[in-house]
């Protein structure tokens, strides 16, 4: 965990896994001890509110780029969509009463910025990657270390690296614009190095 003044603010960031079911418990431990007066996460505001609807979990089919990342995230333990990290932090500041913020930009927003940056080829690309990903090779030295070389490769093109870092600049300007208490920001591993950078 990190800890960051923003805005006059200490904001604690708490780099997760998706997928892995044991990174409720270090979420878990993250809220018990710092005891946030608010929470963000690095998902959209349709991607929060799905999480409150859990007779809807099982509906749901993951791409065949999300099934290829969980085959290999499966070598550290169990896989479950959503993320269980996401879905503890939601249940917690349910439960405690914690107001819980999305970091991340609308599902209109990210389309307009996909068509914009990623081409035809790129997609084509994504694709075949997928296809072909369960017989490449990854850095399983840890998860830490297959979550970044994952990221590395699947946005290795110009289009799908603007996508990413666009991303991080408009968390970044998020947590700026909800830095008005003491607060604990969940976000993916491979976001937050350059999150961090944004608000430095």
């Amino acid at each position: 965990m990190i800890e960051k003044t923003v805005e006059g603010r200490r904001l604690f960031f708490l780099p997760v896994i998706k997928g892995l079911v044991s990174e409720a418990d270090k979420v878990h431990e993250a809220f018990s001890t710092i005891k946030p007066e608010r929470a963000m996460v690095s998902l959209s505001p349709e991607q929060l509110l799905m999480l409150g609807a859990k007779d809807r979990y099982s509906d749901y089919e993951p791409s065949m780029l999300e099934a290829a990342y969980a085959y290999f995230l499966d070598s550290f333990g169990s896989v479950e969509i959503p993320p269980p990290c996401y879905v503890r932090i939601h249940d917690l500041c349910q439960e405690s009463d914690v107001e819980l913020l999305p970091l991340d930009m609308d599902e209109n927003a990210f389309t307009e910025l996909y068509c914009e940056h990623v081409g035809t080829m790129e997609m084509f690309r994504e694709s075949r990657f997928a296809k072909k990903a369960p017989k490449k090779r990854f850095d399983l030295s840890s998860p830490e270390a297959f979550v970044k070389d994952w990221d590395a490769k699947v946005n290795s093109t110009k289009g799908f690296r603007i996508l990413e870092r666009t991303r991080e600049s408009f968390m970044a300007e998020s947590i700026r614009r909800w830095a008005k208490d003491d607060a604990l920001v969940v976000m993916e591993l491979e976001r937050m190095d350059g999150v961090l950078r944004q608000l430095s």
